[in-house]
């Protein structure tokens, strides 16, 4: 009896260790699994796009529904046939249609993205890439074409209608004739879409300041289109612009261009001219970065057009400063700020209109209807621009008509804008919903 209970035992024991075993694999997988995307990952940060393809496809055949695994398959086969810079004359549709499948795939999983973000979110990323191809048939002059790569960014869900609404009311608010710098995708793609799409300020020409690099987009920028009826100049000759890395070469260290500019005084009375001298501030050896040598040369081409930078590009560091008379002074001191634009200017006596303005068009003729209005609100970037505008305006009143008046302001703002409630930034948040304390704390 008493052996008979120690096989019994024994079976037991074996039939554990059998199942054991069999679980083993499972979850031997499981890690395996979990690792693929991780390694995947890894790949793709250090640069090693096509071991990266290979380990997130087999990450997404263990696991379909991972938004994660799709996302960072569609940048890395953003890195591998994606074209940039110079190269976006290359760009092809087929590459387009390849790259979009995964991102596709991850905002239907996942609408409202929660995986770890690299740049872009997989709609923007979507816009981004067949904006690309946009551009590549910009530079042809094909509208029929350019219209269907902005469509098919639509049509796959990569149209954010937020950022297109901020660009619509930073397009709207800038002056006649404006050349507007961008420097991210975003701005750059959504302005791009609604002056070609919507007809929208065609009188403002949009140049990017990264690809101001490339020969292509120069040429680009330099003629006149449908949805960009004014052409950008720039101060180059036409043998330094067929060799712009030879013409970029001339500049070891310090150089100065003579940048005119008209404005009134402050009775109005008459035009003052006034030369700005930028001096780019590197060691001997150092030449100038290409693009903003060549932003120098467009100021310089330009007297009387306004130059705006846009406020997305308000991280971006303009290396060099600026004397007049013979008085150096940095490039802040003669930036006014306008909203959603901060415009280069030698006159610093319109502030206040310019706020004033601003209030009007902020109020009246601004869209809203598409920032969101719950958690979703804090990957909205765009959102701290509009509250450092309606936090210029409510200074501007208080100073102007009084405290109430700042108070209604924000409280209008709140009340359009009802996601403030929900921002992570907390100070932010506080500014625009505590009813006490003082509008400029």
């Amino acid at each position: 009896m008493k052996i008979s209970m120690q096989k019994c035992l024994l079976n037991i024991q074996l039939i554990f260790i059998f199942f054991l075993i069999l679980l083993l694999p499972v979850q031997s997988e499981a890690v395996s699994d979990d690792s693929k995307l991780v390694k995947g990952k890894r790949y793709f940060y250090s640069g090693e796009f096509k071991k990266a393809d290979k380990i997130l496809r087999q990450a997404i055949r263990i696991d379909p529904e991972n938004a994660e695994a799709h996302y960072f398959l569609g940048y890395t086969l953003s890195r591998i046939l994606g074209k940039y810079h110079e190269n976006i004359p290359q760009t092809s549709f087929k590459n387009c249609e390849i790259i979009s499948q995964p991102l596709e795939k991850a905002i239907k999983l996942q609408p409202l993205y929660k995986g770890e973000l690299y740049l872009l979110d997989p709609r923007d990323k979507l816009m981004s890439e067949w904006s690309c191809l946009a551009l590549r048939y910009m530079a042809e002059d094909n509208i029929k074409k350019i219209k269907m790569a902005f469509e098919q960014a639509g049509k796959r869900g990569g149209f954010n209608r937020a950022v297109s609404e901020f660009m619509y009311n930073m397009l709207l608010s800038c002056p006649q004739g404006a050349i507007l710098v961008t420097a991210g995708d975003m701005d750059t793609f959504h302005g791009l879409y609604l002056q070609i799409m919507e007809n929208m300020r065609t009188d403002v020409t949009i140049v990017n300041i990264h690809l101001l690099r490339s020969l292509w987009y120069m040429k680009m920028v330099m003629a006149e289109h449908p949805w960009q009826t004014k052409a950008v100049k720039f101060n180059v000759s036409e043998k330094d612009l067929e060799n712009l890395e030879m013409f970029q070469n001339k500049f070891h260290g310090p150089f100065e261009l003579s940048i005119p500019k008209y404005c009134l005084n402050k009775t109005g009375e008459s035009n003052i001219s006034m030369y700005v001298t930028p001096i780019v501030e590197r060691s001997s050896t150092k030449k100038p970065p290409l693009n903003e040598l060549v932003l120098c040369k467009m100021v310089e081409a330009n007297p009387t057009r306004p130059i705006c930078f846009a406020s997305t590009i308000s991280s971006f560091k303009i290396d060099y400063h600026f004397e007049i008379n013979n008085k150096k002074i940095t490039i802040d001191s003669i930036i006014e700020f306008y909203g959603l634009f901060n415009q280069l200017t030698f006159c610093k006596d319109m502030s206040e209109n310019n706020i004033g303005k601003l209030r009007k068009l902020f109020i009246n003729d601004f869209r809203f209807e598409s920032i969101p209005n719950s958690n979703e609100i804090n990957n909205f970037k765009m959102i701290n621009y509009y509250i450092v505008c309606i936090g210029e305006i409510a200074k501007y009143l208080e100073k102007s008509e009084g405290e109430q008046s700042a108070r209604e302001i924000l409280a209008w703002f709140v009340k359009k804008v009802p996601g403030t409630q929900y921002l992570d930034n907390h100070k932010l948040r506080n500014y625009l919903l505590n009813s006490s304390g003082r509008v400029t704390d």
